[in-house]
Formats: C-alpha cells, sequence, structure tokens
C-alpha cells in the first residue's frame, strides 16, 4: 500500500475530500428504511437493521454480525437477531435492505449530470476495491447486482463503500488500542445507549488517537481511488459535495471528520 501511495500521492487527499458524502448520503436510506420496519415488514428498526445489513455477510449468526459491525455491543447484536429472525428470514430483510436503499436513490437523487458522471466513477472504484478486511462490503458487492436507474445506482456504489471505509475504519480505530464503546462515545457519543453500550469518561489521549485512526482510514482509502485518473478523481469530489449539498446530512458536519454531531440538517432533496 505505501508504494501504491508513493505513486499516487494523490489519493490520500481525494480519500478524506469524499469520506462526508460517502459516510452521510448512504446514511439517509439507511435510516429511512430501518424507521419504516415496523410497518413494512413488521419489525422493529433496530432488529431489522441487524439482520439486513448483517444479511450480506451469508447466513450467519449473531456473533459473526457483532464481528463485521464492530460499533454495537454483542449483546444487544444477539437480541435484535433474535427479535428479528422470529419475524423476517435472512433473504427477504435482505431484499427489502436492497430495493429500499435503491428506490430512496430513484426518488431523492437528482437526475442530470452528475450522476451521469458519479456512476461510472463509482463504479470502477467499487469493482476493483480490494476487499480485505472488510466483509459486509464484499458481501454486498457480490450478492447485489447494481440496478438500472441511475439515481439507485449511484446510491448502491456510496452504499459499497460506506461499508468498505467503515471496516477500514473499525480496523484503524481498533489497531490504536480504541474499544468500540470509546470510540462510540468520543465521536457519536449519542448513540452509545442504542448500541448497547454504557457511556465511559474518556480522555484527551484517546480522543487524539481517535483522530489519529481517523487519518489512518483515508490512507487506508487511498488505493480504492488509484483506479481514477487525476482529473476523474476532482469529477468525483465535486459530484459528491453537489449530492451531499442537495440531500443533506442527518448531522451538521464535524470540520476535520466524516463523522457528525447531532445537529439535524436539511437538504433541499428530502
Amino acid at each position: 500500500m505505501l508504494l501504491m501511495i508513493v505513486r499516487f500521492p494523490w489519493t490520500v487527499g481525494v480519500a478524506a475530500r469524499v469520506a462526508g458524502p460517502v459516510v452521510k448520503i448512504p446514511a439517509l436510506p439507511m435510516a429511512a428504511v430501518q424507521a419504516a420496519a415496523p410497518d413494512t415488514v413488521g419489525v422493529p428498526a433496530q432488529a431489522f437493521y441487524v439482520l439486513a445489513r448483517g444479511g450480506a455477510l451469508g447466513e450467519v449468526g449473531p456473533d459473526t454480525i457483532a464481528a463485521a459491525f464492530v460499533w454495537m455491543a454483542p449483546d444487544r447484536i444477539a437480541r435484535a437477531y433474535t427479535q428479528a429472525v422470529e419475524h423476517i428470514t435472512r433473504a427477504e430483510a435482505v431484499r427489502h435492505w436492497q430495493e429500499e436503499i435503491w428506490a430512496w436513490g430513484t426518488r431523492h437523487l437528482p437526475r442530470g449530470d452528475d450522476l451521469e458522471r458519479l456512476d461510472p466513477l463509482l463504479a470502477r472504484c467499487v469493482r476493483e476495491a480490494g476487499p480485505a478486511g472488510a466483509p459486509i462490503f464484499a458481501g454486498w458487492r457480490a450478492g447485489a447486482t447494481p440496478p438500472d436507474d441511475p439515481g439507485a445506482r449511484v446510491i448502491h456504489h456510496l452504499y459499497a463503500l460506506r461499508e468498505l471505509r467503515g471496516a477500514l475504519h473499525a480496523s484503524a480505530v481498533l489497531a490504536a488500542g480504541i474499544s468500540p464503546r470509546t470510540a462510540v462515545t468520543i465521536r457519536t457519543p449519542w448513540s452509545a445507549e442504542r448500541f448497547g453500550w454504557t457511556v465511559p469518561t474518556t480522555a484527551p489521549e484517546e480522543t487524539t488517537a481517535w483522530e489519529a485512526a481517523e487519518r489512518a482510514t483515508d490512507v487506508a482509502m487511498a488505493p480504492v481511488f488509484t483506479v481514477l485518473s487525476e482529473a476523474e478523481a476532482e469529477t468525483l469530489v465535486t459530484a459528491l459535495d453537489a449530492l451531499l449539498t442537495h440531500t443533506g446530512a442527518l448531522w451538521t458536519d464535524d470540520p476535520d471528520s466524516p463523522a457528525t454531531i447531532p445537529r439535524r440538517v436539511r437538504g433541499t432533496g428530502r
């Protein structure tokens, strides 16, 4: 990886610049599908989320899903999994998850040049990316054929990259000696209880280590963008920024990170 970055030094900057859109745009349909799950499939929101997102791993149990999710407490995942499979099969949950994420892209992503430019660039990045350490990314890529609609295709690719970046970030955080519970508390403390954690007291050095792990994630993501020219990468960054502006984000940007702080923001496309 180091040799690749030496040959393509600009890719680390690209990884950092697209991190916000990659994390935040797919979060919108993910949240919407979960919120609707009690009405659409008769499954509580978090239970559906665990089975549907984790279903990309195949026919596995909650321990395996917990290993891939990282940020949720294993006992919370075990309870959610048990609750979900009482109402719906893994295959049904995965299919509904895919179809609703795609449908959100069709409804909410603006038709036009940005989508036309983004689709082939994102598709190339997803197709050529190495799956090491990112099992949900690998499962999504192998198990879901991109749909024909341009909005659905773009959200399909963005979701894949979100899973890839999330997995690489988890590896960087764990390598820094930060526990999942502490990491959640540092960056999204309002979600700690929902993820099954009690909120610990964090020290300044832990926050510093988390910030270093964030930068390490950009380095780990950099090879994804070596399949693009510098001009294509700039097009990707510009188009994704425009898309994030259109859709809005669940929360406002932290200027130093794609992580978020809890203040609602609305875009024009929602």
